[in-house]
C-alpha cells in the first residue's frame, strides 16, 4: 500500500456495457487502513474537483446513504473504514493537509498563496495569545489592548479568507488555461485509447490519464485488501508504440493483465492526399 494518502477523482465511463455513461469515481487510498471508492452520478465531478479531499469523501458517502446504494460487502466495509477513519480529528487534518499538498504540487500559483495563507493564520494565532494575555503587548488601557486586538484578529481572518477564495479562483484560470494550451490549433493531436482485450475503455489527451484508468479497472477486480503492483511495458523511443499494463498481485509473479493504452494520432483537418 502506498505510503501517503491519495484521494482521486476522475470522471469517465466505468460499465462496459453502457461505455457511454458516465459516472463520477472517487477512489481513496489510506495507508493501512483500506483502499475504497464510490461510483457518483456524472455532475459530482466539477464539485468534487474543486472541494478538499475530506468534503469531498464525505459528499460521496452521504450519496450513498441517502440513495440507498448497494454493493458487494468487501465494498462496502472498506468504504465504512476509511468514514470512520476520518472521523478522527487528526485524521481529517491528516487528509487535508493531503489535498493542500497535492494542490501545491499542480499550481504554482497556488503554491505561493497557500504559503501566504499559512503565514497569515499564524500571524491570527499569535494575535489571539495576545489578546488572551501575552504581556508582551502592552496597552495604557487592558480593555482597549484587547478591543485592538480582537479587531485585528477579525481583519487578519478576513485576509486569510479572501486569499484562500483567490486561490480556489486561480487554480481554475490555470485549468483552464492548462486545457487550452494542450489543444494546439492547426496540429494533430496525440490521444491516448485505454483498452481491455480490444474493448475500448476511453480516450484521453495524455497518457497518465490512460493509465490511471486502466489502473483504477484492474483494481477494481480484486479485493481492497489485496495488494497490486502495477508497471508498464512498451517502447520510450517509439511515441506511437502502445503500452502495456503489467501487475504483481498479492505477491505472485508478474503477469500481463490484457490492459493496453495505445496512443494515437488524430489530424486536426482533413488531408486529401492521405486517401489517394
Amino acid at each position: 500500500m502506498s505510503d501517503s494518502i491519495s484521494v482521486r477523482i476522475t470522471l469517465d465511463s466505468y460499465d462496459l456495457m453502457h461505455p457511454r455513461e458516465k459516472q463520477t469515481q472517487v477512489y481513496v487510498q489510506i495507508p493501512e487502513v483500506a483502499r475504497a471508492s464510490w461510483l457518483l452520478p456524472e455532475d459530482h465531478f466539477h464539485f468534487s474537483k474543486r472541494e478538499p479531499w475530506p468534503n469531498v469523501v464525505d459528499s460521496a458517502q452521504e450519496h450513498y446513504v441517502q440513495s440507498g446504494t448497494v454493493s458487494d460487502s468487501a465494498s462496502a466495509a472498506a468504504r465504512q473504514a476509511v468514514i470512520e477513519w476520518l472521523m478522527n480529528d487528526a485524521n481529517h487534518d491528516a487528509m487535508q493537509a493531503a489535498w493542500e499538498a497535492n494542490e501545491v504540487r499542480q499550481h504554482r500559483v497556488a503554491r505561493k498563496l497557500l504559503e501566504e495563507n499559512k503565514l497569515l493564520r499564524a500571524r491570527v494565532a499569535e494575535l489571539e495569545d495576545a489578546a488572551y494575555g501575552d504581556a508582551k503587548v502592552r496597552l495604557i488601557d487592558p480593555v482597549g489592548q484587547i478591543r485592538h486586538l480582537h479587531a485585528c484578529v477579525a481583519a487578519q481572518k478576513h485576509r486569510a479568507d479572501t486569499l484562500d477564495r483567490l486561490c480556489r479562483e486561480q487554480r481554475t484560470r490555470a485549468d483552464k488555461a492548462e486545457s487550452k494550451a494542450a489543444e494546439p490549433e492547426g496540429e494533430p493531436l496525440m490521444v491516448y485509447r485505454a483498452s481491455h482485450d480490444s474493448i475500448v475503455a476511453g480516450l484521453y489527451t495524455t497518457m497518465a490519464a490512460a493509465r490511471e484508468h486502466c489502473e483504477a479497472l484492474l483494481r477494481s477486480e480484486y479485493p481492497p485488501a489485496v495488494a497490486i503492483l502495477f508497471d508498464w511495458l512498451g517502447d520510450d523511443s517509439d511515441p506511437e508504440e502502445p503500452w502495456e499494463l503489467v501487475a504483481e498481485i498479492d505477491g505472485a509473479d508478474e503477469q500481463p493483465t490484457g490492459y493496453v493504452v495505445t496512443p494515437l494520432m488524430v489530424a486536426s483537418a482533413y488531408d486529401p492526399e492521405a486517401d489517394s
